[in-house]
């Protein structure tokens, strides 16, 4: 499978990846990194690969978690800071205090290179710092998003915003999936597939060439031991649900709204599965056993 490039948005929650995906766990050089709002604090404990490009938010988080975090949120970000509106739109844009208007050879210095682009939105707004991260990435041309640090801590209506905010990003294309070290989330859409294989399926992928173009980000590696694999349906119930290779099978079955059928079912370890829904979205939540 080809690596394409990759979005990751980091929150300021519990960040890893479980084991057997198929995207590197470390950006490459054509893959983007930004932090929402203290997700720059978790970036930061990682490895050099996950120096943020981007660092966006209102930052009440970051000084709640590090008093006096500005400094270094200004040392750390590039020449200009962009000022959002409450939708995250452009603003304005403001200079750094003490920072030159340019660069006399006409080129930014290598530490200058290494800094991340600071976007910054108002205290009082219209969506969250990683919505806003998600819409940057987007309007930087990317198309496939990796989420982490966006489930746990004390925030649990952040963790349950999230799901939702993957249903947007998986309606507006590419492929998008959130994780922390022990679980995995995929959005499923009405008529789309899960092949642990060949990742998301849409019906009118039916070739072998779309099925390529098709896949990204998730393979059999995640058969190579055994998980739990929960389905919760996302917006209302789900009609139509196919499962093949799990330890309880289905055709054409139903998941009601509200119900629990479909949690706890398990991926068998060296055998490869699928998923369909017909009608209906499912959160596909794969954690360890």
């Amino acid at each position: 499978m080809n690596h394409k490039k990759i979005c990751y948005l980091i929150g300021a929650a519990d960040f890893g990846f479980p084991e057997g995906m198929a995207f590197p766990d470390v950006p490459g050089p054509e893959d983007l990194v930004i932090c929402a709002d203290a997700g720059m604090i978790e970036a930061g404990k990682q490895t050099e690969a996950w120096r943020p490009d981007h660092l966006i938010g209102d930052f009440d988080s970051l000084e709640e978690a590090k008093p006096g975090a500005s400094e270094e949120l200004f040392r750390r970000s590039a020449g200009d800071a962009e000022r959002l509106d409450a939708d995250g739109h452009t603003a304005e844009t403001d200079k750094r205090p003490g920072e030159p208007d340019e660069d006399p050879s006409g080129t930014p210095s290598a530490d200058q290179d290494q800094r991340a682009h600071l976007h910054i939105l108002p205290p009082e707004k219209n969506l969250t710092d990683l919505q806003a991260a998600w819409r940057l990435g987007q309007s930087l041309g990317y198309r496939n998003f990796v989420m982490t640090g966006c489930f746990g801590g004390r925030r649990f209506d952040h963790s349950l915003g999230n799901l939702h905010l993957l249903l947007s990003m998986a309606r507006e294309g590419g492929h998008v999936c959130a994780c922390s070290k022990d679980l995995l989330v995929i959005p499923l859409l009405a008529g789309q597939t899960f092949d642990s294989e060949r990742g998301i399926l849409s019906e009118e992928a039916d070739d072998t060439e779309n099925r390529e173009e098709e896949t990204v980000l998730f393979s059999a590696k995640l058969t190579g031991k055994n998980r739990y694999l929960s389905l919760v349906p996302a917006e209302g119930g789900a009609l139509g649900v196919t499962i093949r290779g799990l330890k309880y099978e289905i055709t054409d079955g139903e998941i009601p709204a509200g119900s629990t059928l479909g949690i706890s079912n398990e991926i068998l370890a060296g055998k490869t599965f699928s998923i369909r829904t017909g009608s209906g979205s499912l959160w596909v939540l794969i954690s360890e056993k």
